[in-house]
């Protein structure tokens, strides 16, 4: 009996050395990736933007990628190809209005042009609803 009390407190022991040791390694990889990029921030900040900003958008660009080939090679007769790329065309084209309907607005804001930044705004709701809902073969929504 005594012997099962013991062998018991040892594997508990022995499970909580695990989690310690876990938590350590844990710590120890988390202060091996984070203290250079911290270092590299503090020392280059415009270099540190520059290149967190590239592999962000290096990272979208992959994965935007990825999900389009997936998309379009799902299509199975030519027809439908055609139709998935029509469909793809005309969403990137609501979304780089909106976009830049956003950021254009942005922008004139703080270059305090906010009667601008109004009728930009004006016009990017009114090019998306021409695209959306005016063309011969838009789909209501």
């Amino acid at each position: 009996m005594l012997k099962k009390i013991i062998a018991g407190y040892g594997q508990t022991l022995l499970f909580l050395l695990k989690i310690c040791l876990l938590f350590l390694l844990c710590v120890a990889a988390g202060a091996a990736v984070v203290f250079p990029l911290w270092k590299f921030a503090t020392i280059h900040p415009a270099l540190y933007s520059a290149a967190v900003c590239a592999a962000a958008a290096a990272a979208l660009v992959l994965f935007l990628t990825a999900k389009l080939r997936r998309y379009l090679h799902a299509a199975q007769t030519a027809a439908e190809r055609a139709a998935r790329i029509k469909k793809l065309v005309f969403g990137i084209c609501r979304a780089v209005i909106v976009l830049g309907g956003v950021i254009g607005c942005v922008i004139l804001v703080l270059h305090h042009r906010r009667a601008a930044a109004l009728f930009l705004a004006g016009a990017a709701i009114a090019v998306y609803g021409v695209l959306t809902y005016g063309t011969a073969d838009a789909r209501r929504r």
